[in-house]
């Protein structure tokens, strides 16, 4: 495995993660799964619902999540060629199990949607319903949640590209349906035509946090450093808990050699999302690069602690050792 010196000291090789593959230099990594569960009545975002991921063979339970106020949920550092489900069987609603691989993304991503079951006793989510959501017709989402099968379920981007195409003619303010679109087209390299999408998204909601953070990394796959830097400073501006924006950010800066303005940046990322092992890694690599040498071999302590198990870990602890070994003795 190659790695990048800073005198004597290494720093982690690490994919820059992104919407796209696991694979770069014919380094394979674990993977993770994202996703996010929503009511399918209203598209409202379903808090506090139990996520279980099912090995795709077994069936059998090997990891659970709880979804948080916007409806997200992640599971961390997974097989690459495991076949996943993703299951809700919450009491109320009826039961919906997807599958999730590896084959499009790395990480991959879902969406659930809830159907509460009818009765008296049936619960309902109590995530606030925006005015936008309200607004959706429902030949639009219909179209939207056709292209979500497509894309998550099938794994099929092209054949998801007219649903969402639709859902955007009957409702031209539907982010979702743009951010959506733009992964399809993401997914099969088509970076020009996703960033037309993205464009025209934050043109129709200037406030999609998520069609700003994916532009930015789209600007980048296409070499407009400048551009996408400003794209993902507006998403950490519109939103400084996006855990997505703020890593991305943090990755666009180191490129461009601004350890220092991307150390923050880092920091935010690790913090909101401590389980995704892109944030150990990228908070490592600045702190070996700013020279501070302890908080990199704290970094390294926290990362084999709770990813004892990662694909990076053989790699962390020989960095860890050769970090003690540099370091002078503690009082």
């Amino acid at each position: 495995m190659l790695f990048l010196r800073v005198g004597a000291l290494a720093l982690l090789a690490c994919l820059f993660a992104s919407p796209l593959g696991a694979q770069r230099g014919g380094l394979t990594v674990r993977c993770s799964i994202r996703g996010k569960v929503l009511s399918r009545d209203n598209m409202a975002p379903a808090p506090r619902i139990r996520v279980n991921l099912l090995d795709g063979q077994s069936y059998n339970v090997i990891k659970q999540a709880t979804t948080d106020a916007l409806g997200n949920f992640e599971f961390n550092d997974l097989v690459r060629d495991m076949a996943f489900l993703v299951e809700v069987n919450e009491e109320g609603y009826q039961p919906v199990r997807v599958g999730a691989d590896f084959s499009y993304a790395c990480p991959a991503e879902v969406t659930i949607f809830l159907q509460p079951i009818t009765g008296d006793d049936a619960r309902v989510t109590d995530g606030a319903v925006s005015v936008e959501e309200l607004q959706i017709p429902g030949k639009a989402r219909k179209a939207f949640e056709q292209g979500v099968r497509e894309l998550q379920d099938e794994k099929r981007p092209a054949q998801s590209i007219p649903h969402f195409r639709r859902a955007i003619a009957l409702h031209a303010g539907y982010s979702e349906a743009y951010v959506q679109l733009s992964r399809a087209h993401i997914y099969q390299e088509e970076y020009g035509k996703a960033q037309r999408v993205l464009e025209q998204a934050v043109t129709e909601n200037p406030k999609n946090v998520r069609a700003y953070a994916l532009l930015g990394i789209v600007y980048r796959y296409q070499g407009q450093s400048a551009r996408a830097r400003e794209a993902l400073e507006r998403a950490v501006e519109l939103d400084n808990d996006s855990w997505l924006a703020q890593y991305e950010l943090g990755n666009t800066l180191l490129a461009a050699g601004n350890y220092e303005d991307a150390y923050p940046h880092a920091q935010q990322a690790h913090r909101l999302n401590p389980d995704a092992v892109s944030t150990h890694v990228l908070l490592y690599n600045l702190c070996i690069l700013r020279r501070d040498f302890p908080a990199a071999l704290a970094e390294l302590d926290e990362f084999l602690t709770s990813h004892p198990q990662s694909s990076w870990a053989p790699q962390a602890r020989r960095l860890r050792e050769q970090l003690r070994q540099s370091l002078p003795p503690g009082p």
